[in-house]
């Protein structure tokens, strides 16, 4: 099974001294195995020593939460090639994330948007103390639920929404892993948006990630980055038309 890195890594090494922004770093081991590129990487509360990356001119490091981070720079400068938001696990915050993030995505880039495919009821949930105290509660009970102890929350929802509501991106999800939503600028037609509201996405939970599982659009690595190429392809061709 691949490794988020592993998903990462790959979209990086279609640019030319990519730059990369991680949100929500936690210990860093995916932001530490990621080689060759301008990095930055948000999280209001590093486990790592930040202090051992000082002087490194290639790494930025800010121990701030991400609606700081981005209110501190202005909107509509593309700066990053890829995008990774692997903040905190609901589908506010991530929204949120996503569209400040979009902000700042140069016009041929990427954002990857982990843990879209929670893998069990509890790992669905958005709030993180019900499911401590639900899985705490069902091992008292004898009967435990069938979790690995994985927290996805109910990000899952985003797909659905960009799906709906934000026709300029096209996205496609890494069925190679636990589930990585990968996003690009790629208008799609207006009959390729289903009809949700979003107080209806707001009210999805665990069944209707298998119920709309078309919707996620689930393929593999190699298969997302050809269409990730061909989009960026076909963008080039028509701005040369245009020029």
């Amino acid at each position: 099974m691949l490794s988020r890195s592993d998903v990462i890594s790959r979209f990086l090494e279609l640019f030319d001294n990519p730059t990369y922004l991680e949100i929500g770093v936690n210990k860093g081991e995916t932001f530490h195995s990621l080689g060759n590129c301008q990095k930055i990487g948000v999280d209001p509360a590093f486990l790592f020593d930040v202090n051992a990356y000082q002087g490194n001119p290639d790494i930025g490091l800010y121990q701030i939460s991400s609606d700081e981070f981005f209110g501190r720079l202005p909107a509509g400068k593309g700066r990053f090639d890829v995008i990774y938001l692997d903040g905190l696990h609901t589908f506010e915050q991530t929204l949120r994330d996503f569209l400040n993030a979009s902000e700042l995505l140069r016009q041929n880039g990427v954002i990857i948007i982990d843990d879209v495919l929670p893998n069990s009821f509890d790992a669905s949930l958005p709030d993180f103390a019900q499911v401590a105290r639900l899985r705490e509660l069902s091992s008292q009970t004898g009967t435990p639920w069938p979790f690995d102890g994985s927290w996805m929350g109910d990000v899952f929802k985003l797909p659905l929404f960009i799906e709906s509501f934000l026709q300029q991106f096209s996205y496609a999800t890494v069925g190679d892993n636990h589930g990585q939503a990968v996003v690009w600028r790629q208008t799609r037609p207006a009959d390729a948006l289903p009809p949700r509201s979003v107080e209806q996405i707001a009210r999805l939970d665990y069944r209707d990630t298998i119920l709309s599982r078309d919707s996620f659009n689930i393929m593999s690595l190699d298969a997302i980055v050809d269409l990730f190429q061909s989009a960026a392809a076909a963008r080039r061709e028509s701005e040369n038309i245009y020029r």
